[in-house]
């Protein structure tokens, strides 16, 4: 059986001579396992893992469980995974794809700006835009 395992965390970093900064971020982890004590055991080890072999998360001191999807099957149309909203302007950041993961077991597809700004930085374009929706009248009767 498929699992994924939505995960966050939250720390503080120093970039250079600077203050501590805080950060903050998610991952989404896939695991294959008979149930799904065994997709949590293969998630912490996956976790561990990373953290020794990069310095992807070399700041952060504890990561979340968000929740843990059993994948039993997949409708023909797909379905969404995890939902995250979060009050406020995004403050900007990093964010990366399949971190050290072979191309035999998951590709990344992405979109490329066509420009970029001096620093290198881009704004990243909108993959669906939705209309706006008025929201619906209460009827009076």
């Amino acid at each position: 059986m498929l699992f994924l395992g939505h995960f966050s965390f939250a720390y503080e970093s120093r970039l250079g001579n600077r203050r501590a900064l805080p950060w903050h971020g998610n991952f989404t982890a896939v695991a294959e396992a008979r149930n799904v004590d065994g997709a949590l055991e293969k998630f912490a080890a996956l976790i561990e893992k990373l953290t020794g072999d990069t310095d992807l998360l070399i700041d952060v001191e504890e990561v979340y469980l968000d929740s843990c999807i059993e994948v039993k099957s997949v409708p023909r149309g797909g379905f969404v995974g995890q939902v995250n909203l979060q009050q406020g302007d995004s403050p900007g950041g990093i964010s990366t794809t399949l971190p050290r993961t072979a191309e035999k077991n998951a590709v990344s597809y992405h979109l490329e700006p066509e420009s970029e700004e001096q620093d290198g930085s881009s704004e990243p374009w909108p993959f669906v835009v939705l209309k706006k929706r008025k929201p619906k009248r209460k009827r009076r009767g």
